[in-house]
């Protein structure tokens, strides 16, 4: 509950992307739309106009946001007549069973429900459900590290992963839930069952479509002694039946993914830097140059692994946001710590053999080497010899496996009663929820300037007056009382006067934030940042995205920019223009302007 309320919409790594991948599972359409070079699918624009609340937030640390914002969001409607198609080319490769619990909910709630940040939350606390009552499942079923494993899976990262729309909440659901039952059969005394066979079968078949990396994990299967069996040959039978049928899958489902992929050269060049792909990702060029190396795919392991090993480690405990919220070190010392006194403090009733502990090993090993492959085919550029997005939350899995080989009889710490671990646990988490909430609503101490003109009162110059005494707009000659969303009167922009709201401010640098927001009746009005100073590089930003819209056909449009040229006394002038052939009536406007700390 803490973890949402201090989260907002929206924020964990690429949730835009699963976002829009589970709406479009929950419409019916199993693989992604690939047209005229973009890979993605048609989304309501009512999902299109909530993202745009969210998006600056999630890509820049200076951008804080108000529970308000929040709320107003949440109003928008789904609006499913009105269609936009959305790049989300990083999630398109996903299958449907990555997304069950999302897309569920989703199909469910759209029966009683159009707005869409209902449909958020409500699936985001829904999917959280689901991991909570698996896991549930998961730790009953466990007969050895019952601690180890709560202790893990109730780590920070486990926890935000499960409060939001992230394929990898399913992921870990059905890896952990196969650890658990494979562990289970191990150690039960009964025979396995062609129940218990069925159950392993469709957890394995289910792991490796949710993601295929995670296939090595079915090696697990050869821990289960043949005397749970009739015979070894038995065993090797019913496992073997396993491996051939989830290898099937594997095969089917990565061949016809791999039939949409488009690399960041191909794709349509308007579009290719929204749809989250590598600028120098190539899968087919990155495959040929591993095969045509020896052994440089062996150098890519032992990088990846060993020359920045605290990025993924600190992300296995918890880095939240777009993986740019961190947490003092010692926390992340603490709390491995912690982990290895519950390793190696735990009393089981079972221990693992000699021959198990291969295997166990060989399974995290085989994941683990599948998971660089597959960042590196698709992320990496070419011959770049390590895995730059190697994060903490994809190892939950192979984590889990290494830290139970810490079975030794001669080596047990003696642990009664791990109290204090649980402590350890709660206070974790809330440092995660004290630094989410320092990140997203409190942020840095900026100098704010902000004003609203409701385009009714004009001055004695003739400009629209707002609500900062200092600050008249240009173009009142535009007032007109054709169409108005407050009061009696709006602005219209047309071809025969194009501008209007023309304002400049003096004395903005490097690291300054600018918002507009205001209501459009018509369609394709652009809110135009320029800035300039002497002697120094100008810049130009015209554009908007839509909020949401009012029964009364008025759309709130808005514009953000954060001044990234190394200036200071930048001249600004904020105006809307109208570039096309038809009218268009602005009202409400509203603009606030954060100046940086350091100015």
């Amino acid at each position: 509950l803490l973890l949402n309320i201090v989260t907002p919409p929206l924020q964990s790594p690429d949730e835009f992307s699963h976002f829009y991948r589970a709406y479009q599972i929950s419409e019916g359409h199993f693989l992604p739309e690939k047209t005229n070079n973009r890979l993605g699918g048609q989304m309501p624009q009512g999902i299109e106009d909530f993202v745009a609340q969210f998006r600056n937030s999630a890509y820049d640390l200076d951008y804080t946001l108000n529970h308000q914002e929040i709320l107003n969001a949440c109003k928008i409607d789904l609006q499913v007549n009105e269609r936009v198609f959305k790049d989300f080319a990083n999630t398109a490769y996903y299958s449907p069973v990555s997304y069950l619990p999302q897309a569920l909910a989703i199909t469910v709630l759209k029966i009683f429900t159009k707005k869409v940040g209902i449909l958020y939350y409500c699936g985001r606390l829904f999917t959280f459900i689901v991991w909570l009552l698996c896991m549930y499942l998961a730790i009953k079923q466990l007969p050895v590290f019952k601690w180890l494993i709560t202790f893990l899976l109730l780590l920070p990262m486990g926890l935000y992963q499960s409060n939001s729309f992230s394929a990898d909440v399913v992921t870990n659901i059905l890896s952990i839930l196969f650890i658990s039952f494979v562990l289970k059969n191990t150690f039960q005394k009964t025979k396995i069952n062609w129940q218990n066979l069925l159950i392993l079968l469709s957890l394995a078949a289910l792991l490796v479509l949710a993601k295929v990396v995670y296939v090595g994990l079915v090696l697990l299967l050869f821990l289960i002694p043949a005397a749970r069996f009739k015979n070894n040959s038995t065993k090797l039978l019913h496992i073997g039946y396993i491996l051939f049928f989830v290898s099937i899958l594997f095969v089917w489902w990565s061949s016809l993914v791999m039939d949409y992929y488009l690399p960041y050269k191909n794709y349509n060049p308007d579009f290719r830097n929204v749809a989250s792909l590598s600028a120098c990702g190539d899968y087919y060029a990155q495959k040929s140059y591993i095969l045509q190396h020896g052994f440089y795919f062996f150098e890519v392991i032992f990088n990846s692994l060993f020359k920045h090993p605290s990025s993924y480690l600190k992300g296995y405990v918890g880095v939240f946001g777009n993986s740019d919220i961190n947490m003092p070190g010692w926390i992340y010392v603490a709390a491995f710590l912690l982990i290895l006194i519950l390793a190696f403090g735990e009393k089981n009733k079972f221990f693992f053999s000699a021959g198990q502990k291969i295997f166990v090993f060989l399974s995290a090993l085989a994941a683990l080497v599948l998971l660089l492959l597959s960042q590196h085919l698709i992320w990496d550029c070419v011959g770049e010899g390590v895995v730059d997005l190697l994060q903490g939350r994809y190892l939950i899995p192979i984590l889990t496996l290494l830290l139970i080989l810490f079975d030794f009889k001669s080596l047990r710490l003696k642990l009664r009663r791990p109290g204090f671990l649980i402590i350890g646990l709660v206070f974790v988490n809330f440092c995660a929820c004290f630094f989410i909430y320092q990140r997203y609503f409190v942020g840095k101490s900026y100098t704010t300037i902000s004003y609203f003109c409701d385009v009714e009162k004009l001055d004695a110059a003739g400009k629209f007056e707002t609500t900062k005494t200092n600050v008249r707009l240009d173009n009142a000659g535009n007032q007109s009382k054709e169409a108005h969303r407050s009061g009696s009167y709006s602005a219209v922009i047309s071809p025969s006067s194009p501008y209007c709201f023309t304002h400049t401010f003096y004395g903005l640098g490097e690291g300054d934030l600018i918002e507009v927001e205001a209501w459009e009746k018509g369609k394709g009005a652009l809110i135009v940042l320029s800035g300039a100073e002497e002697n120094c590089e100008g810049f130009y930003f015209g554009g908007t995205y839509n909020s949401y819209r009012e029964r009364s056909g008025w759309l709130r449009i808005k514009n953000s920019y954060k001044i990234t040229v190394p200036c200071r006394n930048i001249a600004l002038s904020i105006y809307f223009w109208n570039p096309g052939t038809e009218k268009i009536y602005i009202d409400d406007i509203k603009t606030t302007i954060k100046k940086h700390p350091d100015h």
